[in-house]
């Protein structure tokens, strides 16, 4: 696997959840640029506010269902890294396989 160095653009999926806020203040520091992945725009409108200071080097992209063929085809664009911390996890799931299959949508 290749190095990423900065100032490259890195795909954060879940950007909006607990944890990414702190993973992206950390690639901010480093001289990355940050694109964060959320099924809503609304859902970004926080961290925009958060990491304001940094432009346009925090971008929010709406990925709405991960379970679409292609669903990160546009966020992907321009991308050098990806750092894949959520998947959708719905109520009731019958075999792990489904998941797995979730998350292999952001690297077809």
């Amino acid at each position: 696997m290749p190095v990423v160095n900065a100032p490259a653009t890195i795909l954060v999926t879940g950007v909006n959840g607990y944890i990414c806020p702190h993973v992206v203040e950390t690639l901010l520091k480093y001289g990355y640029s940050v694109r964060g992945a959320v099924r809503s725009l609304a859902k970004g409108t926080d961290i925009k506010k958060l990491f304001a200071e940094y432009g346009d080097r925090v971008q929010i992209v709406k990925v709405p269902d991960f379970n679409e063929p292609g669903a990160f085809d546009e966020a992907l664009k321009g991308v050098e890294g990806i750092l894949h911390s959520s998947s959708p996890l719905p109520q009731k799931v019958s075999h792990v396989d489904k998941i797995m299959r979730w998350d292999d949508r952001l690297i077809e």
